[in-house]
């Protein structure tokens, strides 16, 4: 408090709030007066006369400070935890990745060591809901180890500390740098799944649980990205290393591409996305065929094939219906795999055994292997013999024209052959009718054949239809 020559001394306010009638106007027992405090805090001044010192120019005086309150700049740092401009506060937070690489130890910085000196683990809390397990305070510097990773996401304070700020601060971290990693081996194994892929990371750790989401990773072959279904991701967080066992639908071709597609350090860097390749070992001999049959089992039509192989088949690669062709209109509608080694095929049409090939083209086994295209007979090695299933009617209508032979069978016949006139024969009256001008239908379905015919049948004539040509399905021989 500075004291003006000439201004009157004055009394802000005597302890316990009575007032001085010396200081409330007129001059004080000396004649001289003090200057009011500047700013808004005015501790409580009495001035008395000191006819021996030597003030210069000023009057000789003495300073007696009286403080009738505590300032109030201070009296908001006295409280534990305050947040007053006084209070001790966090300067820095750091996740100290070279003392503990998983990223659980924060050093903690304050601007001075006033209020920590009671300082325990219970004092310092985290805004991810983790919780202190220790602390080490050292002078200014506490070093606390929480139960789970405080990483430059998160938020770190102190409470219940007389004295110290209670405002969180943001966390930075020591080693910001991006984790990479490397293929360090691939094996092929037999049978479809168990693969296995070996990757270490270097730099900054990762985080555990992402390392061994499967959904974090993107595997490709042959520019196809493999389905991760049922692959198993196990993470040794001390040597880094990445273990992983492939699903059923995954099987590794001799190269393969892995990326890390939502994959973090521990300091919250994302890995890069940028695939990583690698070559795998264990399997390089191409497959071959066993069989082609029929299977009349799944459909009685014939319009199933079951083609086995040597070894498993690629459930990615040779799983399309263009790996099989057959001649138009005949088409392939759907492959399906039923266990490893046999591939399913589906016809639009019935296969004929003996009539009937398949052309299998850029089929491969289920590492890659490529099995040589070739045109395969289809076989049926249990035949179910066919027969007329009731009567061959012959129906008369009134009037020229209309009448029309019908027969069923117990097995259905190729349609390609059924409706060739040269396939039948047919006698009326021990006359042959000459059917390359009568109309041919077939309900494949219904196992039906109808020849709409242009003579008139008469009622009572006998007559005899008999099959010179039609593949019935299941058999590699004429109807008879």
């Amino acid at each position: 408090m500075l004291v003006r020559p000439g201004s009157r001394a004055k009394d802000f306010g005597a302890p316990g709030g009575g007032a001085s009638s010396s200081s409330r106007g007129g001059s004080n027992d000396t004649g001289t007066e003090l200057c009011p405090p500047e700013g808004p805090v005015r501790p409580r001044l009495v001035a008395t006369r000191t006819p021996d010192m030597n003030l210069g120019n000023y009057p000789r005086c003495a300073l007696l400070v009286v403080l009738a309150a505590v300032p109030a700049f201070l009296a908001g740092g006295c409280g534990g935890g305050g947040g007053g401009s006084s209070a001790n506060a966090i300067a820095s937070a750091v996740q100290d990745l070279t003392a503990d690489p998983e990223g659980t130890t924060t050093v903690i910085t304050f601007g001075s060591a006033s209020g920590l000196a009671t300082a325990t683990a219970a004092n310092f809390a985290a805004d991810g809901g983790q919780t202190a397990q220790s602390a080490l305070v050292v002078a200014n510097v506490a070093t606390v180890t929480w139960d789970a990773r405080v990483s430059p996401s998160h938020h770190v304070g102190t409470t219940g500390l007389s004295g110290v700020s209670a405002a969180l601060h943001a966390v930075t971290t020591s080693d910001a740098s991006v984790p990479t990693f490397t293929i360090t081996s691939a094996t092929q194994n037999p049978g479809l799944g168990g693969d296995t892929i070996s990757a270490t990371f270097a730099g900054p750790h990762v985080v555990e649980a992402e390392a061994e989401d499967p959904a974090n990773f993107v595997l490709e072959t042959d520019g196809q990205t493999l389905d991760l279904t049922g692959s198993t991701f196990s993470f040794d967080v001390a040597t880094q290393v990445l273990d992983v066992t492939l699903g059923t639908p995954a099987n590794l071709h001799a190269t393969f591409t892995l990326a890390a597609a939502g994959l973090h350090s521990v300091a919250d860097v994302a890995l890069s996305a940028t695939p990583v390749a690698g070559n795998a070992t264990g399997d390089t001999t191409a497959p071959t065929i066993v069989s082609a049959v029929q299977n009349l089992a799944q459909d009685e039509y014939g319009r199933v094939v079951d083609f086995t192989f040597s070894e498993a088949m690629d459930p990615v690669f040779s799983t399309a219906t263009t790996h099989f062709v057959v001649t138009l209109p005949d088409l392939a509608t759907t492959v399906e795999q039923p266990t490893e080694d046999v591939l399913r095929v589906t016809f639009n049409n019935p296969i004929v055994p003996g009539y009937d090939s398949v052309t299998l083209t850029s089929l491969v086994d289920l590492h890659g292997n490529a099995f040589p295209d070739e045109v395969r007979p289809i076989t049926q090695p249990s035949p179910v013999v066919n027969a007329f299933s009731g009567n061959v009617q012959a129906v008369t209508v009134a009037n020229a024209g209309g009448d029309y032979v019908t027969a069923t069978t117990t097995q259905a016949l190729d349609p390609d052959t059924a409706l060739l006139p040269a396939s039948w024969s047919l006698v009326v009256a021990g006359t042959p009718v000459d059917l390359s001008t009568q109309t041919f239908t077939y309900d494949f379905l219904g196992k039906t054949l109808r020849i709409d015919l242009d003579v008139d049948l008469v009622n009572g004539q006998a007559f005899t239809l008999q099959g010179v040509g039609a593949a019935d399905t299941p058999n590699p021989i004429n109807f008879p």
